[in-house]
Order: C-alpha cells, then sequence, then structure tokens
C-alpha cells in the first residue's frame, strides 16, 4: 500500500478581485500586520512548508517563524522548532545567493527534476541542500508528498503558494484545507496573478468547499475551508 501523504493546508490573501499578486511580483504587501501574523501563525502549524521557487525569490523569504512563542509552543507539541523548508522548481533554477539558503535552522529540500542544471545542483548540495530529482519536465507534487511522508515522517503541510503551485496541487487532488484573507484593494488587469494562476484551462472537476469558520477584522474577512471530497476521490490522509 503506497505511503499516504500529509494533510496539505494552503494560506493565501487575495484582493477583492481575486488577485493574489501585482503583475510586476514582488512581496504581496496589500494584507494588514494582521494577516502577517496570521500567515505566520497557519505556518507554525506544519511538519514542513512548502513554496514555489518564483514565490521564494518574490518574497525574498528565509521560510522561518520569527516569533520565539510560536516556537516555543511547536517544541511544547513535540514538533520540530522550525518546519522543514520545501521548495518546489520544474527547472531547478535557483540562486544559491538567495535569504532562505543563509539560515540553517531547519532542513531545506528541493523538489525538482532532472532538468536542474548540474552546476547548481552541486552548489545547492554544498550548502547542505536535499535535492530530490523526478524524472520528466515537472515536478508530481503527490509524489513528492508522499516522499515528504515516508522520508521526514510529514503528517501535515502548509502551502504558501504561489499560484502555479497551489494549481498543480488542487489538479493532484491534494488540497485538504485552504485558509484566505480577503483585502479590500482591487487591482483588476487580465494577467495579474489570481489564486491558481492566469491559464485559460479550467479544473477537470470543480473544486468545492465546506466554509469552517469565517471572521472580520477591520477591512479584510479571514476564512477557513475544508475541501469536500467525493466519494470517488483519492483517499484523503
Amino acid at each position: 500500500m503506497p505511503f499516504a501523504r500529509p494533510k496539505v493546508i494552503a494560506n493565501f490573501a487575495i484582493t477583492f478581485d481575486g488577485k493574489v499578486s501585482r503583475p510586476s511580483g514582488g512581496p504581496s504587501l496589500f494584507s494588514s500586520k494582521t494577516d502577517k501574523r496570521r500567515l505566520v501563525e497557519i505556518r507554525a502549524l506544519g511538519d514542513a512548508l512548502l513554496v514555489g521557487a518564483s514565490t521564494l525569490a518574490a518574497d525574498t523569504m528565509t521560510m522561518g517563524i520569527s516569533d520565539a512563542r510560536l516556537r516555543q509552543r511547536r517544541i511544547r507539541k513535540g514538533l520540530a522548532e522550525y518546519p522543514l523548508r520545501v521548495i518546489f522548481s520544474n527547472s531547478g533554477r535557483l540562486d544559491p545567493r538567495w535569504r532562505v539558503f543563509q539560515h540553517d535552522f531547519s532542513p531545506i529540500i528541493l523538489m525538482t527534476t532532472e532538468r536542474i542544471p548540474v552546476r547548481t545542483r552541486a552548489r545547492l548540495e554544498k550548502l547542505g541542500v536535499d535535492v530530490v530529482c523526478q524524472q520528466g519536465k515537472k515536478v508530481d507534487v503527490a509524489r513528492a508528498l508522499r516522499w515528504l511522508a515516508s522520508h521526514h515522517q510529514v503528517g501535515k503541510a502548509v502551502c504558501e503558494g504561489g499560484p502555479r503551485l497551489i494549481r498543480a496541487f488542487f489538479e493532484a487532488n491534494c488540497v485538504d484545507e485552504l485558509y484566505l484573507t480577503w483585502c479590500p484593494p482591487l487591482f483588476g488587469g487580465r494577467n495579474t496573478p489570481r489564486l491558481c494562476g492566469a491559464g485559460k484551462k479550467m479544473f477537470a472537476r470543480a473544486v468545492r468547499f465546506d466554509l469552517l469558520s469565517w471572521r472580520v477584522i477591520g477591512n479584510e474577512c479571514f476564512l477557513h475551508y475544508r475541501v469536500m471530497r467525493s466519494a470517488d476521490s483519492p483517499e484523503a490522509p
């Protein structure tokens, strides 16, 4: 029997018209300090933090937990002080100078393909990154999740995007919960990134949700959903 995949929790802030960032990219600065606090709290729930390479570069992330109280809470629960850091990149073209590689508070795993340049792989491995290569041009995210469960005992993973990565998780039926912060800005723009990217292709089957909770703080609405699964869906973790 295949190893069960981890539970996957996605977390996004979206504008009034469903955008997740500006067309030019860069950090998503349109949400409040309350939302930034909530992001760290949700991040602290997981055994692993999952991020796409483009989002990692745009937000100049370290993928850490800045709040010492949240780290101590994790320790009291029997978790590592920081979650495992997992980067997804089909091409493997990461810059070893990124901030994430300058901090060693938790292991870093790169889920990539055989497209990764040999020199880049060698430089990343020299920094202590565990490079996991799959055959083909795209990372099989379901397979990657099972690998994390079997090799690192990851039972719960938090995904912070970006749009292409979370779309891949939805297409593989590998998202279990979704946190959304609905923010007041209106961006517009045909090519402005949306939650699941700007592609024209629809999902083979609509993803439906149960609303678990909602709360309005200031001008933002904080929503928490559970993905509904049909009887013929793959078994949830």
